[in-house]
Parts: C-alpha cells; structure tokens; sequence
C-alpha cells in the first residue's frame, strides 16, 4: 500500500462511519486492517472484519479481523449485526454472486440494519490505470470491476434483495459513491 491508497481509504472510512449509528455492532467486509473499528473508536460496541488477505485473526478489545472470504467463509455463530460495511469492494463482485451477497447481509441484519458502501464510479478505472503505472497505488484488484457502473447497478440489486436506499452521494469529486441500504 502506498500514502495515496491509505489516504484514499481513510476518505472512504470517514465517509462510511458517518452513517453507522452509535452503538453499532458492525461487519466489516474487506476489512483489511480493521481500520475502520479504530475510527469508529468508542461509538462501536463490537466488530468483526473478515478479508482474504490477512494472515491469521487478530483480536483486539472490542473487534475481531478472521482471514476469510464472504460470505462462504464467514465463520459460524457470529450472530447479527447493526450494520455491515463494504467498502471499494461491491464492484470486485461478480455479478452473479452479487444477489446471494446481498442475500447474506440481509441474513445477518438486526431489524433495520444497514449496509453501508462505497463504491467508485466507472471513470476511475482509467484514473487508477494511469496511478498504478506510476507507482501512486498498489492494487492489481482493479481488473476486477466487472463493469460495474455503482449509478446503475448498486441499488437494483439491493431492492431486489429486500432493502431500501437510506442514503446516496457522491464523493471525491463525483469519483466516489457512498451508498447504505436499510433491512426491510
């Protein structure tokens, strides 16, 4: 990781903090270093992240990072959470899978849980192309979008799988989208 792509996802975390409620019980989905728990600091009450890249799990006081990928390898007995978080990761999705995510986050929701995202817009493949060439970020995961346009295609596949749109912007200059999708 380079000091751009850090920079780039402490915006993404501040972003997405801003809509867990206090008090949360929150996934967190690629969470690569729990980040996310640090920020969120005395307003959560307990976290678990879950990401293919760690080496092994790592307990801290009032989080959990498990080395898997969701949501096949989530491990049993977790419970439910206030709110789930996924953050520059929806659009690595295939589209396919994408439902049986969706349906996973709606399973392990408490009643009006959230799922919170950020998704890039479709124009940042081509920027972050020409970034990673001059070494400004490390990310071979870019390849991976799909084509996945986060305006079109986010929130039709959220209703479909019984969620409401409780909030949507833009952010990074339009660059960005944030996302989070109620539990109905």
């Amino acid at each position: 990781m380079t000091f751009f792509d850090d920079a780039l996802r402490d915006q993404r975390i501040k972003k997405a903090c801003g809509l867990i409620p206090e008090g949360s019980r929150v996934l967190d989905v690629g969470c690569r270093d729990g980040q996310l728990f640090r920020v969120l600091g005395s307003s959560l009450t307990e976290g678990l992240g879950i990401d293919p890249d760690l080496d092994g799990t790592i307990t801290a006081p009032k989080y959990q990072l498990v080395q898997g990928w969701f949501p096949a390898e989530l491990p049993d007995g977790v419970g439910t959470f206030d709110a789930i978080t996924m953050l520059a990761l929806f659009e690595h999705i295939s589209p396919e899978d994408q439902p049986k995510v969706v349906a996973r986050c709606k399973d392990l929701l408490n009643p009006n849980g959230l799922v919170v995202l950020t998704i890039p817009s479709k124009q940042v493949d081509a920027i972050l192309d020409v970034l990673e060439k001059v070494k400004l970020v490390v990310d071979d995961s870019i390849h991976q979008h799909y084509g996945f346009d986060a305006k079109s295609d986010t929130e039709p596949v959220f209703h479909a799988g019984g969620f409401t749109t409780a909030h949507r912007s833009s952010f990074q200059l339009g660059l960005n989208n944030l996302f989070a999708f109620r539990s109905i």
